[in-house]
């Protein structure tokens, strides 16, 4: 009786060890699921503003302001201009 004490007392220490590696090899698996999920959110969030950005700095082009020297108007002969 006392030799089947011994391998029932080791075979529990297996499966307990066995239990407790397959419980904390499942807890890294899911952190590091959720760790890639989040990175990959983010990347996707980030690739998404830079091709926002890189759309509107192609489609806007600023003005181009020349300066265009004293324009003579011409008065209908009808009217008088008055110069202050």
């Amino acid at each position: 009786m006392e030799m089947y004490r011994k391998q029932i007392a080791i075979s529990f220490l297996i499966f307990t060890a066995l239990c407790m590696s397959g419980f904390v090899l499942n807890n890294h698996l899911e952190m590091k699921e959720e760790n890639r999920m989040l990175l990959t959110s983010k990347n996707q969030a980030e690739n998404s503003i830079s091709i926002d950005s890189s759309l509107l700095k192609a489609s806007y082009k600023p003005r181009q302001y020349v300066k265009i020297g004293e324009m003579n108007y011409i008065a209908p002969p009808d009217k008088q201009i008055k110069n202050d």
